[in-house]
């Protein structure tokens, strides 16, 4: 027999898939887990048990489907909205945004139905801007909706609508467009079928031809007319004053009126060489009534002007509306099926082609992501270039050449992969994306590769395979601070937390399962925590409570830290905080009725009581308790390798005598061989004689001594489990373990 102490220093290699449970040979192995559950990986190593969730309000309808949305302005400025059918509600510091003593409210364009789908996915997605969430709906049959916040407990929604595009491409057939006047309401006729009633709010661009009858300006012309319409720069002007001549420099103003710099004639700038109009009563497939947003060129108006330079906006009730929204180098971009439409740099309500007919770098972009096979866009993901996410593959679109700006002219797009992607928001971590394939059983990682100077792609799940495989994933958000920890759902409601850091080459998963009686989590979002020290994570519980199923808005509270008191360790689900004069009784519990809860009362155990009435009975008086629903937090480590005279101890007997475990705030816990029987830790869990009666034992901070069970077991490997209202966190373990070296 052989003998070793294998030191288990970190878990955060998380938890790994059946397929590797014989892979000691890979790096990592040693911290990998069979089984970690509840506990946070972190980058040093330690798994903290992750704290528990305060319950804020349930939402409106526990009958709707209803989802979360952030709307961060700033680290202090932050809110949580839960979208629901046709309203909107909203959460800020911790807490339900109230007007007059009822929850603050706003109607919503989007319906119960419309939110999220059979698969728990979103409908919705957004972006952001200062005060202004751009919404657009994955369906494509919603115009894309602006939520503005007017003040701190003002938002109103709006139709996002732009009036200089984004349009189709250019007519290229015979058919041509003409206008019966040039501004106003003014009727359009087409030479061909053109137009359906589905066009009703689209717009329309018309543009001169390039030969026509208005007379160009020359210079020192006397000869033209009061109000005339005259050409110039691709412009048209109008003359004001036809006394003297048209001077020696052609007129290029675009506003107001200028006159000729001999003192002669004055011309009003009336148009570039198109202009812009928004369809709004159908007559028929050749006739449709519009009103003029941008003053029509005269060349365009009437039967003897009609042009072939025409082109349609690329957004109505017939083409489609965008689904998907986000930002690039300071423009609004939209994707709507393979096409992608950006902004005028910086100004983001604007969509122009050009300005007044000329083509500049700040004008609108738009390109077409073409594929072998159709596939819509989903998700975009800024970064050094646009990474653009279709349901079959991944496109970069930037600049075609770093020598000049981005626009118009200098745009390029690349396929940079083919693994497709599910319609949901994608995460950007420093210079990584992180996004979901299109099955959702996969969560691949997208960086820049200096070496093949391209984009490669990693599966972050081919370690815990299983965890995609059990349940698609369907959604997820990032806490940055303070574990860099990913939180996602699958679609059979359970949480996953993943966390990872490129830089330290950690990736790990564990399992998030909340505390309830057919619990799931139906949305998430992440926004700044109040005092601005981390991010809070906020979710819609669905539970069973008192015989009916609730979903409830909570966000999960803060894990225990040096400093902090242990009155305040908050380790329950849905919980509440008491805090008050000495008391037994503690009432508010309506939303817990007729469940049995845990208590951590003034930093100790009690034992657990059941919901009645809206209140439990203590069998002390307490001034500060923490009172929710249980869960447990769990580690199984990998098989343990502990070496043998011939070699592996891989399928060898083994038995572990006992385990030191080292602890940071600890209280509670079990531990032992895994298969075998859970042995109380008794440095966790027996008082402390030194304690003070009337005074919970303190939390751990030390190495503390398990003594195992005897026993031989071919896949040995140490089990930890965590199922008291108290923090834990596992800084590392060292088992003594005996080899037997036959089989």
């Amino acid at each position: 027999m052989g003998k070793a102490s294998p030191a288990i220093v970190a878990f955060n290699a998380g938890e790994w898939s059946p397929l590797l449970a014989s892979r000691s040979d890979l790096e990592g192995y040693g911290a990998s887990c069979q089984t970690l559950r509840n506990f946070i990986p972190t980058i040093q190593g330690p798994a903290i048990k992750r704290a528990g969730s305060m319950f804020v309000r349930e939402v409106k309808d526990s009958a709707d489907d209803t989802i979360l949305i952030p709307f961060v302005r700033s680290r202090a400025i932050a809110y949580v909205i839960e979208f629901g059918d046709e309203y909107c509600r909203f959460y800020t510091n911790r807490g339900i945004l109230l007007d007059g003593g009822n929850p603050y409210e706003i109607v919503s364009p989007y319906p119960k139905a419309d939110l999220i789908n059979g698969r728990g996915e979103y409908l919705l997605d957004w972006t952001q801007s200062g005060d202004i969430l751009y919404i657009t709906h994955k369906s494509g049959t919603y115009l894309p909706r602006t939520l503005s916040r007017t003040a701190t407990d003002t938002f109103a929604f709006a139709t996002f609508q732009p009036d200089e595009g984004p349009f189709l491409p250019i007519n290229s057939g015979s058919t041509t467009l003409y206008a019966s006047a040039s501004t106003g309401s003014v009727t359009i006729t087409a030479s061909a079928n053109t137009f359906t009633s589905d066009m009703v709010g689209a717009l329309v661009r018309i543009e001169q031809e390039e030969l026509i009858e208005t007379r160009p300006w020359s210079a020192d012309n006397s000869s033209y007319s009061l109000n005339e319409y005259i050409r110039s720069d691709g412009k048209e002007y109008q003359v004001t004053d036809a006394t003297g001549d048209s001077g020696t420099v052609a007129p290029t103003h675009t506003t107001g009126t200028v006159r000729a710099t001999s003192g002669g004639n004055e011309f009003r700038f009336v148009t570039a060489n198109y202009g812009i109009a928004r369809i709004t009563t159908y007559t028929s497939a050749t006739e449709v009534t519009a009103t003029v947003l941008t003053t029509l060129p005269q060349t365009v108006v009437g039967s003897t002007n009609a042009t072939t330079l025409w082109r349609l906006g690329a957004w109505s009730d017939d083409n489609g509306y965008p689904t998907t929204v986000g930002f690039y180098l300071e423009r609004l971009v939209f994707g709507q099926g393979q096409r992608v439409d950006m902004s005028v740099s910086a100004d983001f309500d604007s969509f122009a082609l050009d300005e007044f007919g000329e083509v500049l770098a700040t004008s609108a972009v738009s390109v077409e992501v073409q594929s072998a096979q159709t596939d819509d866009i989903v998700a975009f993901a800024p970064a050094a270039t646009l990474l653009t996410l279709t349901e079959g593959a991944e496109y970069s679109i930037g600049p075609l050449t770093n020598a000049d700006p981005f626009g118009p002219d200098n745009v390029s797009v690349i396929l940079r992969g083919s693994f497709g992607s599910r319609p949901q928001k994608a995460i950007t971590v420093s210079e990584s994306t992180l996004h979901m394939n299109a099955s959702g059983t996969k969560l691949r990682e997208i960086v820049y590769d200096i070496e093949s100077d391209g984009l490669v792609s990693r599966d972050m799940l081919v370690r815990s395979e299983h965890l995609g495989i059990e349940s698609a994933l369907t959604q997820m958000v990032r806490a940055e601070d303070p574990y860099e920890v990913i939180v996602a759902r699958r679609e059979d409601g359970a949480g996953l937390l993943f966390t990872y850091d490129r830089t330290q080459d950690v990736r790990g998963w564990a399992r998030l399962t909340i505390g309830g009686s057919d619990a799931k989590i139906i949305a998430l979002a992440t926004i700044p925590s109040p005092d601005g020290d981390r991010d809070d994570v906020w979710m819609i519980a669905e539970r069973t409570v008192d015989e009916s199923t609730v979903k409830y808005v909570e966000y999960f509270s803060a894990e225990f830290r040096p400093g902090d008191d242990q009155d305040d360790a908050f380790y329950v689900d849905s919980g509440l905080t008491y805090s008050g004069s000495a008391a037994s009784k503690i009432s508010g519990l309506d939303h817990l009725e007729g469940e049995t809860v845990e208590v951590l009362g003034d930093g100790a155990v009690l034992a657990p009581v059941t919901v009645s009435s809206g209140e439990i009975t203590l069998p002390v008086t307490v001034e500060t308790a923490q009172v929710g629903l249980g869960y447990s937090a769990e580690i199984i480590t990998a098989r343990l390798e502990a070496g043998a005279e011939d070699g592996t101890a891989q399928g060898k007997k083994k038995r572990i005598s006992d385990c030191i475990v080292r602890v940071l705030n600890a209280r509670g816990g079990s531990a032992g061989p895994s298969p075998g029987d859970l042995t109380r830790v008794r440095d966790l869990n027996d008082r402390i004689p030194s304690t003070p009666m009337g005074s919970p034992d303190p939390l751990v901070s030390d190495d503390v001594l398990v003594r195992f069970n005897p026993g031989y077991e071919a896949q040995l490997a140490i089990r930890f489990l965590h199922d008291d209202p108290t923090p834990c966190t596992i800084v590392a373990m060292y088992p003594q373990v005996t080899t037997y070296e036959q089989r």
